[in-house]
């Protein structure tokens, strides 16, 4: 278990914002996430962003609801 740290700005609607956040990250394989994800009726689209994957190790995909 590793815990996150993050800290951004920008500007929303011509404001001026600060953005901080911390939390516990878990490690769970894609198996295990399709079934939990599955289970609620969500489904693997086979689409990853590789661009947001960043430097912490995560994988983003997108998952839709199933019918």
């Amino acid at each position: 278990v590793y815990t996150y740290h993050e800290q951004c700005q920008g500007v929303f609607e011509g404001e001026p914002f600060a953005y901080e956040d911390a939390f516990q990250i878990r490690n769970w394989s894609l198996e295990e996430i399709d079934g939990m994800l599955e289970k609620e009726g969500l489904l693997d689209t086979g689409r990853a962003f590789g661009a947001l994957d960043g430097r912490t190790g995560s994988v983003y995909r997108l998952y839709r609801k199933g019918g």
